[in-house]
């Protein structure tokens, strides 16, 4: 430790011991109130006494800190050459039974997607699979290689919820994962068909720009040490505010977890059409039309 750290650490314990010594709170005080009464306004006196400063540092006169408070919000961003990094899953394309849901529109601020309004912890897994033949008598096995994979990938993010606004984009993230989570059975024109692919895009084009992905399990927690707010189920959610409120609601926690599984779905033409020698040169990097391969 150098000659000056020590000198630091030692003009700082004097300080605080002096700091909290009663008799220099007490000169303090007693000066702090000459200067008031001098001045003559009672007024601010009573006001310096009341923020707790009368036998602090603070002088009579000083003006006491001040916040600025801002407030968040989701909004829609370009996707566009990694402008837009949040971790997204979204529709490859905007089909008639999602974008006609009026549950799902406050997603629509957001292209579309459902946008993590914070930053996710996210484990990403990839494998080589490799046989063991060990023949008679020998001390190691030889590795036959059997196949390549991709993990699931897992996806826990915090949700938190200031107000009525970010209260509908929960309940519409909620709807969305729940959808895409069910095969179209029983009525309806696509019956038959599996849920619906979805992709995977976050943190510019490298780690997933527009990676197929199914969305195999959801859970989230509903806590019961936070508060909740009620959240009308708007018929509509508009981008100046302006909502048609139905006679449905939700209590929706200020904050709470949501977890995602997904899995890469890449379809048999990409497969077929994948070049290990341009996955090494970065060909595929910012290439949305060659299967987003990671």
């Amino acid at each position: 430790m150098s000659v000056i750290n020590v000198v630091g650490q030692l003009v700082n314990t004097v300080q605080t011991a002096f700091n909290s010594n009663p008799i220099v709170r007490t000169v303090r005080t007693i000066d702090n109130a000459r200067k008031v009464f001098s001045a003559g306004n009672a007024e601010d006196f009573i006001t310096f006494v009341s923020q707790g400063r009368l036998g602090t540092q603070v002088s009579y006169g000083a003006s006491p800190n001040t916040a600025t408070v801002r407030q968040a919000r989701l909004a829609a961003g370009n996707q566009q050459n990694g402008e837009d990094w949040r971790v997204r899953i979204h529709l490859p394309a905007a089909p008639d039974y999602f974008t006609q849901s009026s549950i799902l529109s406050p997603l629509f601020i957001s292209d579309y997607s459902l946008v993590f309004p914070t930053t996710p912890q996210i484990l990403l897994s990839s494998m080589a699979n490799y046989d063991q033949i060990q023949p008679v008598h020998t001390n190691y096995p030889y590795h036959v290689y059997e196949s390549s994979r991709i993990e699931d990938i897992t996806i826990s993010a915090e949700f938190p919820v200031e107000n009525e606004r970010d209260g509908a984009y929960w309940v519409a993230a909620v709807h969305f994962l729940r959808s895409i989570t069910k095969m179209f059975y029983g009525q309806g024109p696509l019956q038959g068909h599996p849920p619906p692919r979805v992709a995977l895009s976050g943190y510019g084009n490298f780690i997933f720009d527009h990676t197929p992905v199914v969305v195999k399990m959801f859970n989230l927690d509903l806590p019961n040490a936070v508060d909740y707010i009620k959240v009308p189920l708007e018929d509509q959610v508009s981008l100046d505010d302006q909502i048609n409120v139905s006679g449905n609601y939700c209590y929706v926690p200020t904050l709470s977890t949501i977890n995602v599984t997904v899995a890469p779905a890449y379809s048999r033409t990409a497969q077929k059409n994948f070049n290990l020698e341009s996955f090494i040169k970065g060909d595929y990097i910012g290439n949305k039309t060659d299967g987003g391969f990671i």
